[in-house]
């Protein structure tokens, strides 16, 4: 009986028909719910802040090479998507570059929200 109910079932999805009854009545999983998106200003700080945040090595390095108000990253107002995911990608100087498996594209695209949002800054 119940492999007829779930060839009923396979049959049904084939065709386009709604199968309400059959998946619950077989305890079947419904899909999940969307995931919400990454936390960009969580990202940052767990991925990011070791090294961009005040006194990290990347904020020494580039207050070196730009000076000091170009330095902490957060608080830019100049920063370009396609760049920040170039040199995420790719690294830079000292910067090491993230796969996509240390760094997924979602938590990158999150990141880049993040840094390149648009308001007031901190």
């Amino acid at each position: 009986m119940r492999t007829l109910k779930v060839a009923a079932a396979a049959a049904a999805l084939i065709a386009g028909l709604p199968v309400a009854g059959i998946a619950a009545e077989q305890g079947a999983v419904q899909p999940a719910a969307a995931s919400p998106a990454p936390d960009g200003k969580a990202l940052f700080t767990r991925r990011c802040g070791i090294c961009h945040f005040a006194d990290g090595g990347g904020t020494w390095m580039l207050e070196r090479r730009l000076g000091k108000a170009q330095s902490l990253l957060e608080s830019r107002a100049d920063l370009q998507a396609p760049y920040i995911r170039l040199i995420a990608r790719h690294g830079l100087n000292g910067m090491p570059r993230f796969t996509r498996v240390e760094l997924p594209d979602a938590d990158l695209e999150a990141i880049t929200a993040y840094l390149t949002r648009t308001g007031p800054r901190p």
